[in-house]
């Protein structure tokens, strides 16, 4: 899995995997993440916790922290590779 914190700044890279999508790109609202109180990460290649493959999810900075491991470097600019802890 792979995730970035979406921001202006990351908003570009993320709509990139949006359009590679299609069918899904429609229920990616960027105002609903962007500029908030709290910090939002995208998920491309998302695993549930029963094993199956989504192809992206969206988490607030507050569960993202407890469930995964990642570089809080770059993750802020770039895709970060995460593993659930």
């Amino acid at each position: 899995m792979f995730a970035i914190e979406i921001t202006d700044e990351t908003l570009p890279k993320i709509m990139v995997h949006q359009a590679e999508l299609d069918e899904v790109a429609a229920c990616f609202v960027p105002e609903c993440y962007v500029n908030k109180n709290i910090k939002w990460y995208y998920i491309r290649g998302y695993i549930t916790e029963r094993g199956a493959l989504e192809t992206w999810a969206a988490y607030p900075e507050s569960h993202f922290n407890k469930a995964f491991e990642h570089n809080s470097d770059k993750i802020k600019t770039d895709w970060d590779i995460v593993v659930r802890k």
